[in-house]
Order: structure tokens, then C-alpha cells, then sequence
């Protein structure tokens, strides 16, 4: 009779570990929200929601566990620490906005459920959403991106529309951003605008102990320019700034541009921002990333299957013990 419960007890042991480790999965993505900032166990968002502000629904980012397999990132910007530095624009048939600088239509907030913060505001007849979401990314399973997207909701006859969304990387309390495109370093001034790049890094210009990574592919309608410059010329130009190929850069900001295009309610401009998780490979060597068709991020997977292996174990070894019985 001991030792027959004593397998009982171990199959529910080994199911509560599996239970365990899906809620361990869980709880990493989900998100809590106070005041003006919702944060997960990776990144944290912050979105100044004062009207009164000249900053009025810009966002900043920042790390809380950030990478997991890297300590030195946690608790550390991702942008720069204020809210003016990142900027979107639209030119709207042939007319240059600034999102925060329109016409509030709804409230805005952040939805914990969605995990996500949502305004809407008006530039003459269009309106436009911008959703700011903690998304996967590069990693199944993990939401370690900002998924920043501008959804127009309304518009007039013939509304041609574009957008140019500015971030301004600050990795830690380093402004002096390094860029690397296809394994390739940016030292100047660049843009693609044939070959977008899918992917991009921003890392501290002294050390690699804080990342970010831009992500362009995924969405709806494609960017047609990125562009890698310095953060002051981004921003004071707008849709005039155009990069300076033989200008070194010292402050360095991403401008992600679609050309302006005749659109529809529900046509969408969108792209990411945020951190690459990794996973050690089994055999020792470098972290890969983790991307396959696992629902689960790779150590709580492995856990629940050797819980589940074991408790199936436990019942067969339960049920011979029964035939042997009879």
C-alpha cells in the first residue's frame, strides 16, 4: 500500500512540475500595468500619456530581464532614457505631422489582456492608431519586442499617406550607439532602400554587454528605407533628413520610412524593436537562437517533457504492479 502511493504521489509530483514549467512560460509573457508603464520579464514600456506634455504619446523602452542568458542587460535602457528622442511623422497628402501633436480621438490606455498601449489621433480627414505590443519577435515564445505599429482607421477620398518612425537606441547609459546590418558594422551614415535590411543591431559602442535589435519582415507592407544616422539630424529633418554617407556617426538613431502611397481604412505601417533571446546549445558551444516550432521557450520545455516522461512511467510501472496483483 506505501509504495503504491508513493507512485501516486510521485505522478502528481511529476505533473505538477510540468504544470510548473508552463506556468513559469506564462508568467514571463504576461504583462502588469501602473501609472504609465506595462512590463513583462523582459522589456518594460513606458508612454508619456500627459497631454500637456510636448512629448505627448511618445514611448521609451527599457530591459528588465532582458537577454536571459546575460545579467549585465537587465534593468537597462533600450532607448534613450527621455521621451522626446524617438519621433513619428506621417506626410499626409503632401502635409508633414507629428504623432502626439494631433487631435485625440478616444482615450488613451493600456489594455493588460492585449498587452498593449493604444491611442488614435486625427490629422485633417485621417486618422491614424498607433499600438504600441509586447510581440515574439526572432524567438517562439517569448515576448521580448515592441511590435510599434500605425494603423489608419479613417480617411478621406484619395488620401495618400507615409510614415517615418525615428527610435533612438541607448544601450545602458552608452548614447554612442554601434549598428551592425548583415554582420557588417555602420560606422557613417547609411540607408537601404533596394535591399531593406530584415534585421538590424544596435550595441553599445565600447562593449557588446547590452543589445538591441530592429526587425522589418513579418509585417503587412514592408518599409521602403532605413535609415542609420545621427540622432539631431533625424530629428530636426524629418522627411528631409537623408543620410551623409561620408558623415561619421556619433549619436546614432534609426528612421524605419514608408513612401507616402495612396491607402485605405486598416492599411498599416509597422515594425519592431526590442531584444533577441538565446538558448545554449546542448553540445556546449555558442548560443544559438531559439526558433523552432516549440510553443515553449527551450528549459521549461525540458523540463515539462522529462516531468511528463516520468509521470508516464509512474502509471505503467502502477498499472504492471496491478496485473501482477491479479
Amino acid at each position: 500500500m506505501g509504495r503504491k502511493r508513493s507512485l501516486y504521489l510521485f505522478s502528481l509530483l511529476s505533473l505538477g512540475c510540468a504544470a510548473a514549467s508552463v506556468t513559469v512560460y506564462a508568467a514571463s509573457n504576461d504583462v502588469s500595468v501602473r501609472n504609465y508603464e506595462m512590463e513583462n520579464s523582459y522589456i518594460r514600456l513606458a508612454v508619456e500619456q500627459d497631454s500637456g506634455q510636448s512629448e505627448y504619446l511618445r514611448y521609451k523602452l527599457k530591459a528588465v530581464d532582458g537577454q536571459l542568458n546575460n545579467n549585465e542587460d537587465n534593468n537597462k535602457d533600450l532607448t534613450y532614457k527621455y521621451f522626446y528622442s524617438g519621433i513619428t511623422s506621417f506626410r499626409i497628402n503632401d502635409t508633414d505631422y507629428v504623432y502626439g501633436r494631433g487631435e485625440d480621438v478616444g482615450k488613451p490606455s493600456f489594455n493588460a489582456y492585449e498587452k498593449s498601449h493604444t491611442s488614435a489621433q486625427r490629422f485633417g480627414n485621417v486618422v491614424i492608431e498607433q499600438k504600441l505590443t509586447f510581440s515574439e519577435g526572432f524567438t517562439k515564445g517569448f515576448d521580448d519586442m515592441l511590435k510599434i505599429s500605425y494603423k489608419v482607421l479613417e480617411t478621406g477620398e484619395g488620401a495618400v499617406v507615409g510614415a517615418d518612425v525615428i527610435i533612438d537606441p541607448m544601450l545602458g547609459d552608452d548614447d554612442k550607439t554601434k549598428f551592425t546590418v548583415s554582420g557588417a558594422a555602420i560606422g557613417k551614415e547609411a540607408f537601404f532602400s533596394k535591399n531593406v535590411p530584415t534585421e538590424w543591431k544596435a550595441e553599445m559602442s565600447g562593449s557588446s554587454a547590452v543589445s538591441a535589435y530592429g526587425k522589418t519582415n513579418g509585417v503587412s507592407h514592408a518599409p521602403d528605407t532605413v535609415y542609420f544616422g545621427n540622432w539631431k539630424k533625424m530629428y530636426d529633418e524629418l522627411w528631409d533628413y537623408s543620410s551623409d554617407i561620408n558623415s561619421a556617426i556619433d549619436d546614432g538613431a534609426v528612421a524605419v520610412r514608408w513612401e507616402p502611397v495612396k491607402v485605405e481604412p486598416g492599411y498599416e505601417f509597422t515594425t519592431y524593436y526590442g531584444i533577441k533571446n538565446y538558448a545554449a546549445e546542448p553540445n556546449g558551444n555558442d548560443a544559438k537562437v531559439v526558433n523552432t516550432s516549440a510553443s515553449f521557450p527551450a528549459v521549461p520545455a525540458a523540463l515539462m517533457a522529462i516531468a511528463l516522461a516520468s509521470a508516464a512511467a509512474c502509471v505503467v510501472t502502477y498499472r504492471k504492479e496491478k496485473a501482477n496483483e491479479g
